[in-house]
């Protein structure tokens, strides 16, 4: 038995794009790596690693997305 959860959201922040694009990648970058400030265990051949949890992005996606900074929820 599987149990899941589904909720809805609204979050309130600015498009992600021009902030990078501001920021001025170098010609040779590829992608975006966020990390976020929560972090969580993952174990690996029985030991527990803690981990920061990470998403990328390539520029060329990023560019064409509707990614934003969240800074609210709700």
């Amino acid at each position: 038995i599987m149990n899941r959860m589904i909720g809805n959201a609204r979050w309130t922040g600015t498009p992600l794009w021009p902030l990078i694009a501001e920021a001025k990648p170098l010609g040779d970058a590829l992608e975006v790596i966020a990390w976020g400030a929560d972090e969580g265990e993952e174990e690996i051949r029985k030991e527990k690693y803690r981990q920061c949890f990470a998403r990328s992005m390539t520029l060329s996606d990023l560019q064409k997305s509707e990614a934003i900074l969240a800074w609210e929820m709700n």
